[in-house]
């Protein structure tokens, strides 16, 4: 399986999706990536279940809506100081222990949590 990222030619920090903002530098898109310091790399990985999956923010949002989850876990986001950090992240990942429990939370209070989730795994990126 191959993957690509872009990573941070300074200071080594790895996105699997262009970010929005990096350097002081927004839009950042196809065209100007390396303007803001960053390399796009092609890996090779031979064992796929290594890789932490990343998921589509907005989708999530979206899914937590209808299910009725959105609110309590919004304030919760917000009473541990990290909203911030929330609407900045180019994606949500499994490596990151506060969306860990936001994805435990939509496994435990949903029939088919499991499969919500997965409609919302960035592919290709």
């Amino acid at each position: 399986m191959t993957i690509t990222k872009y990573v941070d030619q300074i200071t080594g920090q790895e996105f699997y999706i262009l970010p929005k903002i990096h350097n002081n530098r927004s839009p950042i898109t196809e065209a100007n990536f390396s303007l803001a310091g960053l390399e796009k790399v092609t890996v090779e990985v031979t064992d796929p279940v290594a890789v932490a999956l990343h998921y589509d923010q907005f989708a999530l949002c979206k899914i937590l809506k209808s299910v009725g989850l959105w609110d309590s876990i919004k304030a919760a986001i917000v009473e541990a100081d990290k909203w911030d950090e929330f609407q900045l992240a180019p994606y949500l990942s499994e490596g990151d222990e506060d969306f860990v429990a936001m994805k435990n939370a939509l496994i435990d209070n949903v029939p088919n949590g499991v499969q919500l989730l997965e409609s919302c795994v960035i592919t290709g990126a």
